[in-house]
């Protein structure tokens, strides 16, 4: 199902969650440590997306485009999140790490 919803992400911490329909951004995260995004298969439309942003210091967060906020954090472990993969049909998310490791 596609929610009409797309993430983007650069280095300097932006993430931005965008309305494919209207092609104008719907939440914006301001986060210094970023290294990797990626938006949930389950997210439903521009105000009920839940990204995943892996960071620098080793913690990969969930932020929802409804509140605007970043609720969660998880700790993948020691080094930058360098890749995020949500399973294509439920809330698993995968992290990968530049330590080597890989998380469910």
């Amino acid at each position: 199902h596609d929610g009409g919803v797309f993430v983007s992400a650069c280095c300097a911490g932006n993430v931005v969650v965008w309305d494919a329909n209207t092609m104008k951004a719907a939440c914006r995260f301001d986060l210094p440590a970023l290294a990797s995004a990626a938006l949930s298969p389950m997210s439903t439309g521009p105000t009920a997306a839940v990204c995943a942003v892996g960071t620098t210091d080793g913690a990969c967060r969930l932020c929802d485009a409804r509140s605007g906020a970043c609720h969660s954090s998880l700790s993948h472990g020691r080094g930058p999140v360098s890749a995020l993969a949500w399973h294509p049909s439920n809330d698993t998310l995968l992290t990968a790490g530049a330590d080597g490791a890989a998380h469910l």
